[in-house]
């Protein structure tokens, strides 16, 4: 299960090596890649580039964790009125990720068991289940297959309230 440690180690990791791929493409005459780095050809830009496009802070602070963003929680969805729907629950990673793989749906932890909700359950919730991003995590919070689009949905279930109960945060 992603922990706000792994979270913070994974974005961190993640704004290294796409500052790395940035760095590289700029230097190799990507206009696209120049002007993200504003024309500056500096490890140093490229990773705050990239921290700040990942979770909304510059490299320093986010690698100090001065401004670490927040883990979404999503066992919060279960504070909404969503009883009318029915999700598959699993005590094992193993069986809930191989029922992922043969019907579908949204895997997400839920305090030591696992759950599966479909798309409907996200529309409850408001959120958007043809978001891109959930097919590049591969419908899975537990263990994301990408960690940006992860910070992505990371960012739109804390702005939706779904953050840690007694962690203050301001969007």
């Amino acid at each position: 299960m992603t922990t706000a440690n792994q979270f913070h180690d994974r974005l961190v990791r993640e704004a290294r090596i796409r500052a790395t791929i940035l760095l590289k493409s700029a230097r190799a005459g990507d206009t696209a890649a120049l002007a993200r780095l504003g024309g500056a050809l500096k490890r140093r830009r490229a990773l705050d580039v990239t921290a700040q496009e990942l979770a909304g802070v510059s490299y320093p602070d986010l690698r100090d964790k001065v401004q670490a963003p927040p883990l979404a929680s999503p066992a919060r969805f279960f504070d909404r009125p969503v009883a009318m729907h029915c999700n598959h629950w699993f005590a094992h990673y193993e069986h809930a990720k191989k029922h992922l793989a043969d019907h579908g749906g949204f895997l997400f932890p839920f305090r030591t068991q696992f759950v599966i909700v479909d798309a409907d359950f996200m529309r409850t919730l408001l959120l958007d289940p043809d978001d891109h991003a959930w097919r590049a995590i591969g419908y899975d919070w537990v263990q994301p297959d990408d960690v940006g689009a992860f910070a992505r949905l990371n960012r739109i279930l804390c702005r939706a309230g779904f953050f840690a109960k007694g962690e203050n945060h301001d969007g």
